[in-house]
């Protein structure tokens, strides 16, 4: 485990753009193609905008993944697709088969979490060319709540006792808006060669605090301490 601290966003969000670009162009030369898996909310926004900007970025070579979703239409102001869409994703030359977003309506809860793990489960067999249990994501992208939690795993969720599922259904309406939505899993998240993780602030600091302080012991609380890739666990921390 990585912390890195910063004085604030702007700063933040620049080492987080360099480090996803460095991620790429390294994932590109070892395996031909990087699998980024973005994170909602307001704290990885002007990551997004900065990496928009970033020429080097090997786009036409990344596949585009969300680690949540909220169960609102797509232009929704708190659709994760919506704000990823208008800082980066409408800016650069990604293709359109390489965007896996996750389906909105005509579903319980409104989300289609079967065909979101099919469609994960597809790119790991044919384009990532890995079979079971080798679903390794490049790098998922996080935020965290000031509750500890990551993506749509929150406190007493369900999905946090997953052990094969990669996607799950989180039907009850929890956190900011409170509606129902879709996670990743810890078993995917788990997976990936590299997690970053982007907080701000002195609520979520002290969260993770908490977890650096005794891991075992935040386990119970905040999901963000079950944060155990194979690879690199990257904290990202602004004042």
């Amino acid at each position: 485990m990585e912390v890195l601290e910063f004085d604030d966003l702007e700063a933040l969000s620049a080492h987080a753009a360099g480090l996803v670009g460095s991620l790429a162009a390294r994932a590109v030369a070892e395996r031909g193609i990087f699998s980024l898996a973005l994170a909602g909310g307001s704290t990885p926004r002007r990551t997004y905008e900065l990496l928009a900007a970033d020429a080097a970025m090997p786009w036409e070579r990344t596949h585009v993944f969300f680690s949540d979703e909220r169960a609102v239409p797509h232009d929704d102001p708190a659709s994760n697709r919506r704000m990823a869409g208008e800082a980066l994703l409408s800016r650069v030359p990604l293709p359109p088969a390489n965007l896996r977003a996750v389906t909105i309506g005509g579903y319980s809860p409104g989300i289609d979490a079967a065909g979101y793990e099919r469609a994960v489960r597809d790119f790991f067999l044919r384009t990532a060319r890995q079979e079971p249990p080798g679903h390794a994501l490049d790098c998922v992208l996080l935020g965290m709540g000031a509750d500890g939690h990551v993506a749509s795993l929150f406190p007493g969720s369900q999905a946090l006792a997953a052990r094969t599922q990669l996607i799950h259904a989180v039907p009850e309406p929890v956190g900011d808006p409170a509606v129902p939505r879709v996670t990743m899993t810890l078993p995917l998240i788990n997976a990936a060669r590299a997690v970053v993780v982007l907080i701000q602030g002195p609520a979520k600091r002290a969260v993770l605090d908490a977890i650096l302080a005794d891991p075992q012991a935040a386990r119970e609380t905040y999901p963000a301490a079950r944060l155990a890739p194979a690879g690199a666990l990257i904290w990202l921390a602004a004042r």
